[in-house]
């Protein structure tokens, strides 16, 4: 079962085909874009995109689980005010893994969080691995639940897809 959460802003999507590397070897990525252009995401062609009320949904093909990206207007705030925000969502449930961790791309830094619990009515183990990144008035969420073994398996994925996300500067 996939659990989502409320978030304050809608974001919409268009669909745009492209290819993520040189080598005919890997696979199709395609990229998902905010409808206003603020935010774009890659993730693997095969995958699928739902638009729900105020975030999207990037499952990957079974259905086992997926991504979800939440973009918030938020003037002023930082990336740990943002973060610690994000993270304490369902903190009853889901008990942290270890600290936050900063992780760097060339366009911004952004901060993560493994947790693990069992969702009320549930009997396994999810692991949620949550990323928050934020720029001047705009911040995105980005969060995967996953049991616990296909989480040890997907992570290099779940982290591409991640390090993907750019803000569009609006001219």
């Amino acid at each position: 079962m996939i659990r989502t959460f409320h978030a304050i802003a809608a974001i919409g999507i268009l669909l745009s085909p492209s290819c993520s590397g040189e080598s005919p070897e890997e696979p199709k990525w395609r990229t998902l874009e905010h409808a206003n252009g603020t935010i774009l995401v890659e993730y693997p062609d095969g995958w699928q995109v739902e638009r729900k009320a105020h975030f999207v949904l990037i499952q990957l093909p079974g259905g086992e689980e997926a991504i979800t990206l939440s973009a918030f207007t938020q003037p002023g705030s930082t990336l740990e005010e943002f973060s610690k925000a994000r993270f304490s969502v369902e903190e009853e449930i889901y008990r942290p893994l270890g600290e936050p961790k900063m992780i760097e791309t060339e366009k911004w830094s952004g901060i993560t969080l493994v947790s693990q619990g069992v969702y009320p009515g549930e009997s396994e183990e999810t692991t949620r691995y949550m990323f928050c990144v934020c720029k001047p008035s705009v911040c995105a969420s980005m969060t995967v639940y996953a049991s616990p073994e296909r989480f040890s398996r997907q992570e290099p994925l779940y982290d591409q897809v991640f390090r993907s996300l750019d803000f569009q500067v609006q001219q």
